[in-house]
């Protein structure tokens, strides 16, 4: 089932731009082209073209965005009026983005709003990411004292090469 996103409340049969939203989310149909998902590690805090909404006033209208720097024929974001980032959906054929590709420059711990540049810190979280490995293997002492924690409980990393998305653990 697809709710249809309108510019007009009382008129559910009108589309923006013909747009619209599955009732999971999940995808978003943007002029005849399916875009999916793609929020299980990205999501973006910059917004470019604003290409519709839907809801009402206030905590449950979603908002949608071009995302700067990227493609806009192969990336959008969904925006929830009440948070302070997005959701990245891809068009169904373009190709993802592996952390090889991402290229991390910058990495902040714990939503603390410090981003650390350090190589040695870069490293030892790319290091746990190609391990698989939890969070909890970055509580190594050397690295908590550096980043100046007691515990390493999320990560976001940000690229120079697509700095319009953050890449979150």
């Amino acid at each position: 089932m697809l709710f249809i996103i309108y510019s007009n409340t009382s008129n559910l049969n009108k589309t923006w731009g013909g747009l619209q939203l599955s009732d999971t989310e999940d995808v978003i149909i943007y002029n005849n082209k399916k875009y999916t998902n793609y929020s299980e590690h990205f999501r973006t805090e910059m917004y470019g073209e604003k290409i519709g909404s839907i809801g009402g006033i206030g905590e449950s209208r979603k908002l949608f965005y071009e995302i700067p720097g990227m493609d806009k024929n192969s990336w959008l974001s969904m925006k929830r009026q009440q948070l302070a980032y997005a959701f990245v959906y891809k068009e169904e054929n373009e190709l993802g983005i592996s952390i090889e590709e991402f290229r991390p420059s910058a990495v902040e711990f714990n939503n603390n709003g410090e981003k650390y540049t350090d190589q040695d810190i870069l490293s030892a979280v790319l290091k746990m990411i190609d391990a698989n490995n939890s969070l909890n293997s970055l509580n190594q002492k050397w690295l908590l004292a550096k980043i100046q924690l007691n515990l390493v409980t999320s990560i976001e990393m940000y690229s120079n090469k697509y700095p319009g998305l953050i890449y979150i653990l």
